[in-house]
C-alpha cells in the first residue's frame, strides 16, 4: 500500500553551522536531497532573532487583515478574501481569543495532534481572520550570528535586483485558530522560509517539485472552467484541498508542524498550503541560489487579470538569455523602445548571406564592428564607379579583377551601412528611454535594458569615429579606381584628365569624430544621472493630503478617479479644493500626473492606501487597499 504522506525531514544545525553563510548551509540539504518538499530547521539552543523581547502588539499595526470564507464540499474548495479595516496585533489577538474563535480542547482528541479534522471539517463557517502580508521585519538589523531574515545574502540581495516587499525583504503573518493560506507556489517559483516568532504551531502541506505535474493536473480536473480560463489558475491562491483529496487522486505530500522558534524551508517550485492552530505571529520571505534560476527560466506566469499586482523577475537579472518560457513572457510585454532595439539588431543578423572579402571573411566580429551611414556607404560606391570610368581602357583591360574587388566593396559599405543603421536605432531607444525616464512596465527589466541602451550608446559613438577614418581615406583616394593593387596604372593622359584628389587631415578629422562621440557619451550620461535622481527624488510620498477617491457613473456603468488634494493651491471657484489626478501605472500603483481640476469636498470619498518607495530607477506610488467593488458601491448622491 502506498504512503502518500511523509515527515518532513528536520535538521538541528550546530551553532558553528548555524554562523556560516545561508546559501552554503541550504546548498549542501539541497545536494543531498534535491527533490525534497520541504524540511525544518531548528535554530541552537539560545539563538533568537532578537535581543529585545517581542514588541508589545499595540505598537504593531496590521494594515489589511482579511476575512477568509471559503465555499465547497467534500474537500475540494473555493475561498473569497475579504479585507478588513486595519487593526493593531493587540486587537486581532483579542478577536482571535474570543471564546467562538478558539480551537478546540486537544484532550478530547489526542490522537488528532494537528486539529486535521477539526480544522477540515468546519472550514466553511465562523470564517477566520488573516493578518497577512505586512511589510515588516522583527528580526534586528544585525545578529551575532546565525540566519537573518533581512538579508540571506542570496541571489536577491544583489545590487541592481529591485526590492519587492515579501519577495527580496520579509513580511509578517498574523494568525488564528482555522486562518490559512491556500495551495500556491511562490512568486517566480522561488524558495522561501518561513520563520514562527511566536504562540501557537502552524501546519503545514507541500508536494515536492517532481511530483508537481501530476498535482496539477488533479487540479486542472478539478477545475476546468478556472483552468481554461487560466493556465496558472493555482497562483490565484484561492483553492483549498483537503490531504484526503491528495490521497484520493495518489498525490504524495510532506506535512509539518512547525513550533515557535522554528524555520520551514521550501523547495523552489514547490506547491504548499496549511493554517494556524491559534493565535501567532510568523515572518517570510523568499530567496533564490544558482539552483534556482534554471527553474526561474521556465515558469508558467499567470496572464489573465486575476493577479494585476503579480511579481515578474526578469531572467537577465541572472545573466540568462532569452529563449525560455519566461523570457518569452517577459519580451511579449516590453515596450516599443525595446522592439525597435531588436528589429535594429535582425537587420544587422541579415549581414550573413551578403558575400564578404577577405578582409571581411577574417573576422565576423571585426565586420560587425564597422559603422558607416547609408549615405555615406553610397557616395563611396558613386566615387569607385566615376573613377573607373576615367581609367577608360585601363579599367576595361582589368574587368575581371576590379568587378571582383568593387562588389567586395560595394558589400563591405553596404554591410557598414546597415551596422550603423541598428545602432542609430538604438541610440534613437536609449535618447528616448532617457527622456522619459524608467519604465512603468516591470522593474525587473530596467537594469538589464538600461545597461543594453548605455552598451548601444557607446558602440555609435565608436562606429561614428570609426566612419569618419574610412571617409577620408575613401575621400583621400579620391580618383582611384577600385581594385587597383596589381593593375597597370593608368596612362599619363588620363591621369591628366581626372579630378585631383582632395586631400584632407586625417589628424583632424579623428579628433572632431572623437570629441562629437565623447559628447555624445557626456549627453547620455547627464540623461541618466538626471534621471536617476529624479527617481530619488520622488522615493518619498509628494506633498498633498491622503488620496481619495471620485466615484463618477456613465451609461450605468461606475468608475472612480484617485485624487489628491493640494491644500496650498488657491481654487478659481469660492468653495471648491483644487486636486490632481493620481494615474494608475501598470504595476497597480497610483502616480500623480499634471492633470488637475476643481471639485466640491462633498465629492471626495475616502480610501485607504500605502505608499510604496521606488526602487532600482523606478518612482514610487500609491498602492490601493480598499476593495474596488467597496467603492464602486458607494450610493451616488446628486
Amino acid at each position: 500500500m502506498t504512503n502518500y504522506v511523509h515527515e518532513t525531514p528536520v535538521f538541528r544545525p550546530t551553532k558553528e553551522e548555524f554562523a556560516k553563510p545561508f546559501s552554503e548551509y541550504i546548498g549542501k540539504v539541497l545536494k543531498k536531497n534535491p527533490d525534497v518538499a520541504m524540511f525544518k530547521v531548528v535554530p541552537p539552543e539560545g539563538w533568537r532573532p532578537r535581543r529585545a523581547p517581542f514588541p508589545k502588539l499595540q505598537k504593531l499595526d496590521i494594515n489589511c487583515p482579511i476575512k477568509q470564507l471559503v465555499f465547497g464540499t467534500r474537500g475540494s474548495y473555493r475561498c473569497m478574501l475579504v479585507e478588513q479595516k486595519p487593526l493593531t496585533a493587540y486587537e486581532f489577538r483579542d478577536i482571535a481569543e474570543e471564546e467562538a474563535r478558539l480551537p478546540p480542547n486537544k484532550e478530547r482528541d489526542k490522537e488528532d495532534k494537528l486539529l486535521e479534522r477539526a480544522f477540515w471539517s468546519s472550514v466553511t463557517i465562523n470564517p477566520p481572520l488573516y493578518g497577512a502580508d505586512t511589510p515588516m521585519s522583527l528580526f534586528d538589523e544585525k545578529l551575532p550570528y546565525g540566519w537573518n531574515l533581512r538579508d540571506l545574502g542570496c541571489l536577491l540581495k544583489q545590487p541592481h535586483i529591485p526590492q519587492v516587499p515579501g519577495v527580496t525583504t520579509p513580511m509578517t503573518y498574523f494568525g488564528m485558530w482555522k486562518s490559512f493560506f491556500a495551495w500556491h507556489v511562490e512568486d517566480a517559483d522561488l524558495f522561501s522560509i518561513n520563520y514562527l516568532h511566536m504562540g501557537a504551531p502552524k501546519v503545514w502541506y507541500c508536494v515536492s517539485p517532481k511530483d508537481r505535474g501530476k498535482f496539477e493536473r488533479m487540479c486542472a480536473s478539478m477545475f476546468p472552467e478556472l483552468h481554461s480560463h487560466c493556465s496558472a489558475f493555482m497562483r490565484h491562491k484561492d483553492i483549498l484541498l483537503s490531504p484526503a483529496t491528495l490521497k484520493n487522486y495518489g498525490v504524495e505530500y510532506m506535512q509539518a508542524k512547525q513550533e515557535p522558534n522554528e524555520f520551514i524551508v521550501l523547495n523552489a517550485g514547490a506547491y504548499h498550503a496549511g493554517y494556524n492552530l491559534g493565535f501567532n505571529c510568523a515572518e517570510a520571505v523568499n530567496f533564490a541560489t544558482q539552483e534556482w534560476v534554471e527553474v526561474g527560466r521556465n515558469v508558467v506566469r499567470c496572464k489573465c487579470d486575476a493577479l494585476n499586482d503579480g511579481v515578474r523577475l526578469s531572467m537577465r537579472l541572472f545573466g540568462c538569455s532569452s529563449g525560455s518560457s519566461a523570457s518569452s513572457d517577459e519580451e511579449e510585454s516590453e515596450s516599443e523602445d525595446e522592439e525597435d532595439e531588436s528589429s535594429s539588431e535582425e537587420e544587422g543578423s541579415d549581414d550573413e548571406d551578403e558575400p564578404q572579402s577577405e578582409e571581411a571573411d577574417s573576422g565576423s566580429n571585426r565586420g560587425r564592428r564597422r559603422g558607416g551611414s547609408g549615405a555615406a556607404g553610397k557616395g563611396s560606391r558613386g566615387r569607385s564607379s566615376s573613377s573607373g570610368a576615367a581609367e577608360g581602357e585601363t579599367g576595361r583591360r582589368s574587368s575581371k579583377r576590379s568587378a571582383a574587388a568593387a562588389a567586395a566593396a560595394d558589400a563591405r559599405e553596404s554591410k557598414r551601412s546597415r551596422t550603423e543603421k541598428g545602432a542609430a536605432a538604438a541610440a534613437t531607444a536609449a535618447d528616448a528611454a532617457a527622456r522619459k525616464g524608467p519604465r512603468q512596465t516591470k522593474t525587473s527589466m530596467a537594469a538589464a535594458a538600461a545597461a543594453s541602451k548605455m552598451r548601444c550608446t557607446h558602440a555609435t559613438a565608436e562606429a561614428r569615429a570609426r566612419l569618419a577614418v574610412q571617409h577620408d581615406r575613401a575621400a583621400k583616394r579620391g580618383g582611384s579606381k577600385p581594385g587597383s593593387s596589381g593593375v597597370k596604372k593608368a596612362s599619363t593622359a588620363a591621369m591628366r584628365k581626372a579630378k585631383p584628389a582632395r586631400v584632407i587631415n586625417k589628424a583632424d578629422t579623428l579628433a572632431e569624430s572623437l570629441q562629437r562621440a565623447a559628447a555624445a557619451a557626456a549627453v547620455m550620461r547627464a540623461r541618466a544621472e538626471a534621471a536617476a535622481a529624479a527617481a530619488e527624488d520622488s522615493s518619498g510620498p509628494p506633498p498633498g493630503e491622503a488620496p481619495q477617491v471620485i466615484i463618477g457613473e456613465d451609461r450605468g456603468n461606475k468608475h472612480f478617479y484617485m485624487v489628491q488634494v493640494l491644500s496650498d493651491a488657491k481654487p478659481k471657484q469660492r468653495g471648491l479644493l483644487v486636486m490632481r489626478w493620481l494615474k494608475e501605472g501598470r504595476d497597480g500603483l497610483f502616480r500623480p500626473s499634471a492633470d488637475t481640476w476643481e471639485e466640491a469636498p462633498g465629492a471626495l470619498v475616502g480610501v485607504r492606501t500605502q505608499w510604496v518607495h521606488g526602487c532600482s530607477g523606478k518612482p514610487g506610488g500609491y498602492r490601493l487597499l480598499t476593495l474596488r467593488s467597496r467603492i464602486l458601491d458607494t450610493e451616488l448622491v446628486d
